[in-house]
């Protein structure tokens, strides 16, 4: 069977949801986490940089986490489904963390067929910043920030040039 592909330029609507966090011990645990996981995937992902486990959610830090992140994303999946109820309950499937140094990176990339994706810092990492290319717009990185975008939207973490070390916890909602 032959499958004939044609492809369409759509301007469509994107969200991108940020919010304060602020809870020290969660973020001192998800740093002890990924200290301790270490990297096990050798840049063989779009992170060019330490990266632990793809399902960290229950471990120490991620578990309460994942806990604020659910209610948040089911709140906003109750305001874009134009529904009281959701149509369904979205779930996440995977959550890392990932440890940059300088001469990391992440390369442009998008986390698509996901619906919702995240980051998260849980500690300060000055002068770097989440690059969302297509939109042009680049969001300065800061302990506590959590960061929620429609999963098909590309972006990056430009190459740390600074001695500095900058934590992060990403994941996927289906």
């Amino acid at each position: 069977m032959e499958i004939e592909a044609k492809q369409f330029e759509l301007k469509r609507k994107t969200f991108i949801y940020t919010s304060q966090l602020n809870n020290d011990t969660m973020d001192s645990n998800i740093i002890e986490s990924i200290e301790k996981t270490g990297d096990q995937q050798n840049q063989s992902t779009n992170v060019k940089a330490q990266m632990t486990y793809w399902r960290m959610q229950k471990n120490l830090g991620f578990s309460d986490l994942k806990l604020i992140i659910d209610k948040v994303i089911e709140q906003i999946f109750i305001e874009r489904s134009n529904y009281k109820k959701p149509l369904g309950t979205p779930f996440l499937r995977d959550m890392w963390g990932v440890k940059y140094k300088e001469n990391n990176f992440a390369k442009n990339h998008n986390h698509w067929p996901a619906i919702f994706s995240f980051v998260y810092y849980p500690s300060d990492c000055l002068n770097t910043s989440l690059y969302f290319e297509e939109i042009d717009l680049r969001i300065e990185t800061k302990k506590g920030l959590l960061i929620i975008f429609d999963s098909f939207l590309n972006h990056q973490v430009e190459t740390i040039n600074e001695d500095i070390i900058r934590y992060s916890v990403a994941g996927n909602y289906f």
